[in-house]
């Protein structure tokens, strides 16, 4: 019995004996794998002391055998998402893996809210927009690009070259070069957007006896940048071939403008031997304002001209006219209110026969198909051009208060709207008049 007694006490001495080795041995494994990944894990986030984490390695984990050396290849390989296991004693790497990222979400599809969805169809159209006004570009001056002529002159446009250039062309009779006061080529003028010189050509009907002299043409040098060249005659070619454009001009109407579209380009070599481009516009029919305003600034014909100013354009600007809060259309703000705009109105571009006002040098119009602008946005230029960057002050306010008044007063019959439209034109001469003021 004894015997017995003493084998059962063995056998549980034994599996006590198993079982402290084995719990030792798990211990030592998963101190060993949390406490070195934990300090890896910390050494990521601070910066680490090779030296330390070795000491710490080598007295928590009780091994001597780790150098400053191991412990920093660690550190690098495990930042690196490399393999490190091989770099330290076997006997610390049991178990250890390095952590794993953790994975991101699973995406869950929301419905589009009512804003969300007026967002993304917003971006939708101008995409679709930009492609198809880029098509049209790059067709329009594939267009023109080819059709432009060479006018043979080299160096600085000048107007003695330009001279010898329209006699040699044939653009004009050779009559009005035989005296000097046939012809006359004036540089300067008054430029308007996009362009970087302007010549006014006139000629005297009654040469060689003195008369008057009537403007021909006008030959505007384009931008040296070849892409804003290009884009100005790609709005020339988009113009013509617009249907509420084209559908104005069929029939002849005094209450609206006349456009004129009829422009040839020509180029040059410029001083730097690069293409430089011209435009030739042909004048319309009668005067310019320009003219009759330098003749006589408060004479009956130039008050007449700018008298019927005011009654086409705001015809012309209702013909287009839009605008959600729009004054007009029974809103509540005129700076709400949009339109289709010449874009370049000042004196020189517009011309009276005494009957029909004429538009020329309409390819800015093309914007404003585009997307519609102010409905205030030609009437204040056509003060801010002239008053201030061109400098004729308060000369120039009697002919365009007779515009302003026939303007508003055709645009409305409202003595009210009339006021807020007065008003709201005055605000915006007042911002904008700093950038026409010459320093």
């Amino acid at each position: 019995m004894r015997k017995f007694f003493t084998k059962i006490n063995l056998t549980k001495s034994l599996l006590r004996g198993i079982f402290f080795i084995t719990s030792l041995i798990l211990f030592s494994f998963s101190t060993e794998a949390r406490l070195t990944l934990e300090d890896v894990r910390h050494t990521m986030s601070q910066p680490h002391d090779s030296g330390l984490i070795a000491q710490n390695l080598r007295a928590q984990l009780g091994r001597e055998n780790i150098s400053r050396q191991e412990a920093t290849a660690v550190v690098i390989a495990f930042k690196n998402n490399r393999p490190w296991e091989n770099l330290i004693p076997a006997g610390l790497v049991k178990g250890i893996k390095p952590p794993v990222s953790p994975k991101p979400p699973a995406f869950t599809y929301r419905p589009l809210n009512p804003s969300e969805q007026w967002i993304k169809r917003t971006l939708k159209k101008k995409r679709e927009y930009k492609k198809s006004a880029t098509e049209e570009y790059e067709k329009a001056e594939k267009d023109f690009f080819p059709n432009t002529q060479n006018t043979g002159i080299r160096g600085d446009l000048t107007v003695e070259k330009l001279r010898e250039w329209l006699e040699r062309s044939g653009l004009i009779n050779r009559t009005f070069f035989d005296h000097p006061n046939c012809l006359t080529i004036k540089e300067g003028g008054h430029p308007g957007a996009s362009t970087q010189k302007l010549f006014l050509v006139r000629n005297n009907p009654l040469c060689p006896q003195a008369g008057p002299q009537k403007l021909v043409f006008i030959i505007k040098e384009l931008s040296s940048d070849p892409e804003k060249a290009g884009t100005e005659m790609s709005n020339l070619s988009i113009l013509q071939k617009s249907p509420a454009l084209r559908e104005l001009g069929k029939f002849k109407d005094p209450s609206l403008p006349q456009l004129t579209f009829t422009e040839d380009f020509y180029w040059y070599e410029n001083w730097k031997g690069e293409s430089s481009y011209l435009t030739l516009i042909h004048a319309a029919r009668g005067t310019s304002l320009i003219d009759l305003y330098e003749e006589d600034p408060q004479g009956p014909k130039t008050l007449k001209a700018f008298e019927k100013l005011g009654e086409v354009l705001a015809n012309f600007h209702k013909r287009f006219l839009t605008g959600k809060n729009c004054l007009l259309k029974g809103g509540q703000d005129i700076n709400q209110c949009f339109t289709v705009s010449h874009g370049d109105l000042h004196p020189v571009n517009v011309f009276f026969d005494g009957k029909f006002i004429y538009f020329i040098d309409t390819e800015t119009m093309n914007h404003s198909l585009e997307a519609r602008t102010p409905l205030l946005k030609d009437a204040a230029y056509l003060f801010l051009l002239p008053t201030y960057y061109w400098g004729k002050g308060n000369k120039y306010k009697p002919a365009y208060r007779v515009f302003m008044n026939s303007y508003i007063n055709h645009l409305t019959d409202n003595p009210v709207f009339r006021e807020k439209i007065q008003a709201a034109l005055a605000d915006k001469v007042n911002q904008e008049k700093t950038r026409y003021t010459k320093t």
